[in-house]
């Protein structure tokens, strides 16, 4: 089984520019195609066009939050897998409705296993 993330969309959302970043760079070393924005509204504009194959979010974005993008994604793309990022309460990320949730700060090697491990059971269920 091919375990890289080649040939994945991952749209990521943080309006944090060195965390965005370095999970840009992450994702990309291990060989996914990355968008990338500080803002829900515009994320929400580059999922409508395209969907990707799973969205990562900050949770406490200024404007928009993340728990505001997750019910807006889940109109248009109602079996994307999207994993929040929080310094705060995980029990409140999971009672959103997140598919998964890392704590700030956050690991990008564990982002990425966690990513390919949302992938495949993603995958499993469509």
């Amino acid at each position: 089984m091919d375990d890289s993330l080649a040939r994945r969309r991952i749209l990521i959302v943080d309006d944090h520019q060195d965390t965005l970043d370095l999970l840009t760079q992450a994702c990309e070393t291990q060989g996914a195609t990355v968008q990338s924005t500080s803002s829900a509204r515009e994320a929400l504009e580059l999922a409508s066009r395209e969907a990707p194959d799973l969205v990562i979010t900050d949770i406490g974005l200024r404007g928009e939050t993340g728990v505001w993008l997750l019910e807006e994604l889940r109109k248009i793309h109602p079996n994307l897998p999207v994993l929040a990022l929080t310094g705060r309460s995980p029990e409140d990320a999971l009672a959103a409705g997140f598919d998964a949730i890392l704590l700030k700060p956050t690991d990008p090697w564990q982002l990425c296993d966690e990513v390919r491990r949302l992938l495949r059971d993603g995958s499993a269920r469509r």
